[in-house]
């Protein structure tokens, strides 16, 4: 008779290890996620709110996640928002126009241009068509010419964006960028100014144009950012504020259902931008009040 009831304490003992194993397994998740952040952390922490089977449910409860996903995003264009650019791509256009053998343009020709992608830009001044196919051919030697240039002399970042950037950061809001240049630009910008740069980039969402479905002004590449910084919930993009300086980037933010703030130390002035974005500010400061005025409305309320 003595077997059965050591048995039976062995099967005990056995099913309360292998709980002390599952809670360490989930401890170990949440430590993880915590600190290298995925697209598909969600998921993870989806799963692991179902419970596992010999673990109480309020083990998961406890366990702090929040820092895999943010609840709320600020999104920033570069050239003409994040970065005083204008000299070093209006320089590498006029090189590779002539490279090209293409007359010069004027620094006016080349501002208004800007709201084209760069195949579409080098078109106009080439040819004054964006849909001509020479645009292409000149984008791929502009890209090369100007990327391997950049530096904290040639794209450092506005008065007061900086400041911006480690606000936004200090306030749990998730950082990504989204530029209508080539990926790589917006990547080496971002990697040439320090701690702000760095702070964009940490979530590996520094996206150009070639790095998503559709340019600006198309709402596709923001959807992107916002699905990978919050996740696929349906009010995300409601909760990410996107920060340019030319109407295109107004009219992303709008088509994708994100709030706006328009920059006027860019390519544009504030009548141009003025109908494209729920609010124009002409500096650094007016810039910093914007965003923490948005940042609280989106903020959900701490229960």
């Amino acid at each position: 008779d003595a077997l059965p009831a050591q048995s039976q304490s062995h099967r005990s003992s056995l099913s309360s290890s292998s709980r002390l194993v599952l809670y360490c397994i989930v401890c170990f998740m949440a430590y993880t996620l915590s600190n290298v952040p995925t697209n598909n952390t969600f998921k993870v922490r989806a799963y692991c709110r179902r419970g596992v089977p010999g673990v109480p449910s309020k083990t998961f409860s406890s366990l702090k996640m929040s820092s895999s996903l943010k609840s709320v995003g600020v999104l920033f264009d570069v050239d003409g928002t994040l970065a005083d650019s204008t000299n070093l791509a209006y320089t590498a256009t006029n090189e590779v126009l002539l490279r090209h053998g293409h007359k010069q343009i004027s620094i006016d020709a080349y501002l208004k241009a800007t709201i084209h992608t760069t195949p579409r830009r080098m078109a106009v001044h080439a040819h004054e068509d964006p849909e001509h196919p020479a645009g292409l051919v000149l984008a791929k030697d502009f890209d090369e010419t100007y990327v391997q240039r950049v530096s904290k002399e040639t794209t450092p970042f506005f008065p007061g964006v900086e400041e911006v950037v480690k606000y936004a950061h200090e306030n749990d809001a998730a950082l990504g960028v989204l530029s209508n240049a080539c990926g790589d630009y917006a990547r080496a910008v971002c990697a040439a100014n320090g701690e702000a740069g760095a702070l964009l980039a940490a979530a590996n969402v520094v996206w150009g144009a070639d790095d998503v479905d559709a340019p600006k002004p198309a709402p596709n590449g923001l959807r992107a950012c916002v699905r990978a910084l919050l996740g696929d919930e349906g009010d995300a993009c409601s909760r990410c504020v996107y920060v340019g300086d030319a109407p295109t980037d107004g009219m992303a933010a709008s088509a994708a259902g994100c709030r706006s703030v328009g920059v006027t130390w860019g390519a544009h002035g504030k009548e141009a931008l003025a109908d494209h974005f729920d609010v124009v500010v002409e500096s650094g400061d007016a810039l910093h009040e914007a965003i923490r005025h948005v940042l609280m409305q989106m903020q959900p309320i701490q229960t």
